[in-house]
């Protein structure tokens, strides 16, 4: 292989082969890029303000219904 002579055809699959891939190369790259920045705006890192904002009122609420449930059970007690 090493003595054979390099024809035009080789050349041409050689330039072929390169070119396709390089061109895979750029296609993984874009690919990767489209998939982190998806991610990264359906799964951020920091949750955005309002929902730790939602968050906390629900856990308020969750509170207060919890404490008026403790209520009613010792005035319903109190009351037998």
């Amino acid at each position: 292989m090493k003595d054979s002579q390099r024809t035009p055809e080789m050349f041409k699959r050689g330039c072929a082969t390169a070119g396709m891939v390089i061109t895979f190369q750029v296609l993984a790259v874009v690919c990767l890029w489209s998939l982190m920045a998806f991610l990264q705006r359906h799964f951020p890192s920091r949750p955005d303000k309002q929902i730790l904002h939602a968050s906390a009122q629900r856990t308020e609420k969750m509170k207060l219904v919890h404490d008026l449930q403790g209520k009613e059970a010792l005035v319903n007690i109190l009351l037998s």
